[in-house]
C-alpha cells in the first residue's frame, strides 16, 4: 500500500512538473498576457521577475528568491503544525520531502488566491498558499 501512495505521488509530481514547463514555455500563457493580481506585488514591472520587459516564459525561482530567499538563496521556511485527516501534522512545505518544487507551482502572482497546495496531491492538509 505505501508502494502504491509513493507511485501516486511520483506520478502527480511528474504529470505536474511537466504542466507547469508546457506553461513556461507557451507564449500564450506568459506573463506578457496576464497582469499581476497579488497585492504584495501590484507595482511590480516586468522586468523585476523575469528580466526583461517583454517575458515569453516563466520567471526563475532565482527571481522569487532574491526577495524572499533566505540561508544563501533558499527559502526553506519553518516547521509549523498542520491538521491532517483529524490529526495535527508537523511539516516544512518549503522543504518539501520529494525535492525542490518550483514556487510558483503553489504561489503565482499572476492568478487569484489560493493555489491549490502541491502537498495536498499526496497529504490533506488543512492549508491554503498564499
Amino acid at each position: 500500500m505505501k508502494k502504491l501512495a509513493s507511485l501516486a505521488c511520483l506520478l502527480g509530481l511528474s504529470l505536474l512538473l511537466g504542466t507547469t514547463a508546457m506553461a513556461a514555455s507557451d507564449p500564450q500563457n506568459s506573463a506578457t498576457q496576464k497582469p499581476i493580481v497579488s497585492v504584495e506585488h501590484q507595482d511590480f514591472k516586468c522586468q523585476k521577475c523575469h528580466g526583461v520587459d517583454k517575458p515569453a516564459s516563466a520567471a526563475p525561482d532565482t527571481a522569487c528568491k532574491q526577495c524572499h530567499g533566505k540561508n544563501g538563496g533558499t527559502y526553506l521556511g519553518k516547521e509549523v503544525d498542520y491538521q491532517e485527516s483529524g490529526k495535527t501534522r508537523t511539516a516544512n512545505m518549503h522543504d518539501a520531502h520529494v525535492g525542490p518544487v518550483r514556487c510558483t507551482v503553489c504561489h503565482a502572482i499572476h492568478s487569484a488566491p489560493p493555489q491549490p497546495l502541491y502537498c495536498n496531491n499526496c497529504h490533506q492538509y488543512d492549508v491554503k498558499a498564499k
